[in-house]
């Protein structure tokens, strides 16, 4: 099951990754790129650390089926939101007109860099393997520190704050 879980996951994120990030470029325009993709981040982190520790309330006073309850509710607020977005002020970029080796010619391009091919591979590498800590996190706490559902709040938040810190230096530096 986990497997399977692990799977579907990643193929999700195969779609969910890529066209989110560009989504960035059309909200903001290149100029303040950086610092949405940093604020973003940010943000994902910030809602790693008080998530979980709301759900480990939530389960101790309630049980587990009201976290997917109102999961369920935040995705529809977002949904929502998308929705009254007006899509009119957006800085769409005109896509590159497709044309036969494009592909191809993108691989070449990457494998010739001394340093994206190798930093690429490495984020395969990372995204296969090591990436799906939302499906092995859970495990790891129950499994590897015979914890409950406060022990996954706990490094589920741990993660977030870490991330958050770096994010938040990194949108404090210049250039």
């Amino acid at each position: 099951m986990v497997y399977i879980l692990a799977f579907c996951l990643g193929m999700i994120n195969v779609f969910n990754n890529p066209t989110r990030q560009t989504f960035y470029v059309e909200l903001v325009g290149p100029d303040n790129l950086r610092n949405a993709i940093t604020l973003y981040s940010t943000l994902v982190n910030l809602a790693h650390i008080i998530g979980p520790a709301i759900a480990a309330a939530v389960i101790a006073v309630f049980g587990l089926a009201p976290c997917f309850i109102i999961n369920g509710i935040f995705y529809i607020a977002v949904v929502i939101m998308l929705g009254m977005m007006r899509t009119n002020e957006l800085l769409s970029t005109p896509p590159v007109p497709r044309a036969k080796g494009q592909l191809q010619e993108g691989f070449k391009y990457v494998a010739s860099s001394p340093i994206l091919g190798p930093a690429l591979l490495m984020m395969a590498i990372i995204g296969t393997l090591i990436f799906e800590f939302q499906v092995n996190l859970p495990l790891i706490a129950q499994f590897t520190f015979k914890g409950d559902a406060s022990s996954y709040a706990f490094l589920s938040a741990s993660m977030g704050f870490g991330a958050a810190i770096r994010g938040i230096f990194f949108a404090s530096r210049k250039g």
